[in-house]
């Protein structure tokens, strides 16, 4: 039961408002905390009040407000994140993680929900700033990038670097500091048509991303054309490697948030080129797999990928199990680290990874 009519008639209320809405929020926050030892199932003034707070960060006093507002909303979906937002900056992270999964019950496409679980899985730096850090160690003489889409990460690429980019539609928001030559098609096309070695003045590949369909034989078909063109220094990049959980990772689209079944292409270098380095950094949000010690001589991916293809795309999430950061070599490992043990040669195929693997 509410009392509406009598706390909206509350002279302090109205002042609590004035207050707010002029940016005076701890004289709000004063305010709202009075008039909720009268009005205490209040939906309208435990929103300001969670409201107020929440801008003053002050994310131990929202707690009992949030609380109180989900018993009389359970489906509240919003009060759910921001429940967890608050149990997860006050350090209860189990708590966090539980509310925001409450959350996605309500709404499995919630992509804030998501976000926020995938920061937790993955505690690493964000793949853009691993990359970034790439680019400066390892000063690649030519990049290509598959998938490029708005160009956030082809940006991070420096000069002189020579730099490639594929993607069937390219949405460049971003000014290049490398020399940069998009193809507007897809990865397939552009490796039936054109000598990328050509495109890159005769050089072969120093560095790669792979960040296209989200499809686990899309980004095998991409490996497999970058490493023709490639050298035993060659380092790529995949993204996508690290699934949160099966919605988020279907083959067919249905969240906003979505790595696809890319993750597959780690067990299938691992079983069929066990001569690979293979780590997959804890980058958020899914992940980002580094992989070096490429042999452009090698066919053994494509002359068994017939035997690949009805292996491992019918595979489904709950083949990684409990092991799931195992299978996947995921490491927590900064990437200075892990290129200490590129360059050491060490962490190579399915063996033993650097000491922050899982």
């Amino acid at each position: 039961m509410t009392h509406d009519a009598s706390l909206h008639s509350d002279e302090r209320f109205a002042r609590g408002i004035r207050h707010h809405e002029a940016g005076e929020l701890a004289a709000a926050a004063a305010l709202y905390a009075e008039l909720l030892t009268q009005y205490p199932h209040e939906i309208s003034l435990l929103q300001r009040n969670i409201d107020v707070l929440m801008q003053l960060g002050r994310n131990e006093a929202v707690i009992p407000s949030l609380e109180r507002l989900l018993e009389l909303q359970p489906a509240n979906v919003e009060a759910h994140y921001l429940l967890g937002m608050a149990l997860l900056n006050t350090g209860r992270q189990t708590a966090a993680e539980a509310r925001m999964r409450r959350a996605l019950e309500y709404n499995p496409d919630f992509f804030a929900a998501h976000a926020v679980l995938s920061h937790i899985a993955l505690p690493g730096e964000h793949y853009y700033h691993v990359l970034d850090q790439a680019h400066e160690l390892l000063r690649p003489a030519t990049y290509v990038e598959i998938g490029v889409e708005t160009g956030a990460s082809m940006k991070l690429a420096r000069p002189p670097t020579r730099c490639v980019g594929i993607d069937p539609e390219p949405r460049i928001q971003f000014q290049f500091n490398a020399t940069v030559r998009i193809f507007a098609m897809t990865s397939d096309d552009f490796f039936a048509t054109r000598d990328l070695r050509q495109e890159l003045d005769g050089r072969p590949v120093d560095m790669a991303f792979i960040d296209g369909l989200h499809l686990f034989e899309a980004a095998l078909r991409d490996f497999i054309n970058i490493e023709r063109h490639a050298t035993g220094d060659t380092v790529v990049f995949m993204h996508d490697c690290v699934p949160l959980d099966r919605p988020t990772s279907s083959r067919q689209r249905q969240t906003t948030f979505w790595s696809g079944d890319t993750w597959k292409i780690i067990p299938c270098l691992k079983r069929y080129r066990p001569d690979l380095g293979i780590l997959t950094l804890a980058a958020p949000p899914t992940g980002l797999a580094v992989v070096w010690g490429l042999d452009p001589g090698s066919t053994v991916l494509g002359d068994n990928m017939q035997a690949i293809l009805e292996e491992f795309v019918p595979l489904d999430y709950g083949y990684l199990g409990d092991a799931k950061f195992e299978m996947l070599n995921v490491t927590f490992d900064p990437w200075p680290q892990v290129l200490a043990s590129i360059r050491g040669g060490a962490a190579r195929g399915g063996s033993a990874a650097p000491s922050g693997t899982s």
